[in-house]
């Protein structure tokens, strides 16, 4: 649970996202104009990276059919005399369709798209400022585009989708390890008379073993796939631990309330499967309901998520670190106290029960007694 899932999940999905965006998505063209100027249009498409054109068909039922069927995922259509309306200044319109249901692929061939789009139609607006209107070629661009736009992505210039989203996905692997182990740790001592220090060890021993295996998970990232690593390594190392000091003392507490092993196991994990959804690591905390930004900023993954893409994104200092560990902190106190109410609570059962039944014994002894000395009278 520790080591070899999280590690080899590691690998496989590292593998399986090393193109870091959607690339050669399968595309059918429906080319109505068929003029020298579309199929320039086309060959630009086609040699692009992000596309791969598929198939040549007739028809718009065609096209959708293709893309029903997931045979392609972008359709491309060009109306009649396309060519000739574009001459006469009718603007006429290239219809593009994308696959709705595969939005990764969508974020990448829709830029992608607008991209040879707006190229294709500045180098006609320069041919046409140039020959019909006379203007000098230094000035054509001035024309072609009056507003210029200048767009800077920061920390993730190259829409690396796994960059985004794969650091949080296999640490919610490694979350669910940790939570098991806490509960185990839990249900072993949970009737063993041991001071609030010896929990402290099991739960820290747990946490070592989580800290440990989110190290080697990202190792993976790091060495083989070559993912960023621009923030603080030691900031990030102390996150690390207090989160997995959290999740393990919460698996305890599950461990130590619950009569069931694999009882424990499963409650430990449906306590924190949810948060790598919940958390906002995906769908942006800011763009949910009020109670669900409340209910995430209660979540010890919310933070911890966030550092760890951070982390490989962006060149984070120690301060900008202190709120997030600030919060995992005050949530393992918490986590101490009510696991010491807990066990003083069982203690406290305990003695009480063994205390009626050492006095139960005693009745019966001191009736057996009474018994005895009757029968010798």
């Amino acid at each position: 649970m520790f080591f070899i899932i999280p590690v080899m999940s590691s690998l496989i999905i590292g593998y399986e996202m090393k193109a870091d965006v959607a690339m050669s998505v399968p595309t059918v063209v429906m080319d109505a104009d068929d003029s020298s100027f579309t199929r320039m249009f086309l060959d630009y498409v086609d040699d692009s990276a992000y596309f791969d054109i598929k198939e040549y068909v007739d028809s718009y039922d065609e096209v959708e059919d293709m893309i029903y069927k997931g045979k392609a995922y972008l359709g491309i259509i060009i109306p009649e005399n396309f060519y000739s309306d574009v001459i006469e200044g009718e603007a006429p319109v290239i219809l593009t369709i994308y696959d709705g249901s595969t939005l990764p692929v969508i974020v990448s061939s829709k830029t992608s798209m607008t991209e040879i789009l707006l190229t294709v139609k500045s180098a006609y607006m320069m041919n046409v400022y140039e020959g019909k209107q006379g203007i000098a070629p230094s000035q054509v661009m001035n024309y072609v585009q009056p507003i210029d736009n200048v767009t800077r992505i920061m920390y993730n210039p190259t829409r690396s989708f796994r960059v985004f989203a794969l650091p949080g996905m296999l640490c919610s692997v490694v979350q669910i390890a940790i939570a098991i182990g806490g509960a185990e740790f839990g249900f072993a001592m949970r009737d063993k008379r041991i001071g609030i220090l010896g929990h402290g060890k099991n739960i820290a021993l747990c946490a070592l073993l989580g800290t440990a295996s989110v190290f080697a998970t990202m190792a993976v990232q790091w060495i083989i796939y070559g993912m960023p690593l621009r923030g603080t390594f030691i900031g990030f190392t102390i996150v690390t631990i207090l989160f997995a000091l959290d999740i393990s003392c919460l698996g305890y507490i599950v461990g130590s309330i619950l009569p069931d092993r694999l009882l424990c196991t499963q409650i430990s994990c449906i306590l924190v499967l949810p948060t790598s959804i919940l958390a906002g690591y995906i769908f942006p905390v800011v763009a949910m309901p009020k109670a669900m930004q409340f209910v995430a900023k209660l979540l010890p993954f919310t933070y911890f998520s966030d550092t760890v893409r951070n982390t490989c994104l962006k060149p984070l200092k120690m301060h900008h670190l202190f709120d997030d560990m600030a919060f995992l902190f005050a949530f393992f106190i918490c986590e101490v106290l009510v696991l010491a109410i807990i066990k003083y609570a069982v203690l406290h059962r305990k003695s009480s029960r063994e205390g009626v039944d050492a006095e139960f014994s005693l009745g019966i002894a001191e009736s057996g007694k009474n018994a005895e000395s009757g029968v010798n009278a």
